[in-house]
């Protein structure tokens, strides 16, 4: 979520700098993740300032929409979480997109296939 401010740098550019970098989706682990209501999948996102929200969707591999919501943050609002709520079978080609925004509006998108 918080960065350490960038040495010798003005806090008056960390806004800017902000607004100029979109976050950056490290790391998609969907191992717990079985196709059924409940599994887990857990998003490694990371901003210079602050990550406001993460957007996960699952979807086939002619890219129609299994299931999409929101992520919920641990404490350290690095690691997001997202929960399954469909039945699905899990083929190959489909794919788990993250897409995470900032403060000011960036997004950052990370893909994962299974």
């Amino acid at each position: 979520m918080h960065s350490p401010k960038p040495r010798n740098l003005p806090a008056s550019t960390l806004p800017v700098r902000d607004y100029l970098t979109p976050p950056v989706v490290k790391i998609i682990d969907a191992t717990a993740y079985n196709g059924q209501p409940g599994d887990k999948i857990q998003v490694t996102a990371i901003d210079d300032f602050n990550i406001v929200s993460v957007r996960l969707t699952i979807e086939q591999a002619d890219g129609s929409e299994i299931e999409t919501g929101l992520c919920i943050p641990d404490e350290n609002g690095i690691h997001w979480h997202y929960t399954a709520t469909e039945t699905n079978t899990i083929e190959p080609g489909q794919k788990v997109l993250a897409a995470a925004t900032d403060t000011p509006g960036n997004k950052g998108t990370g893909i994962a296939e299974f």
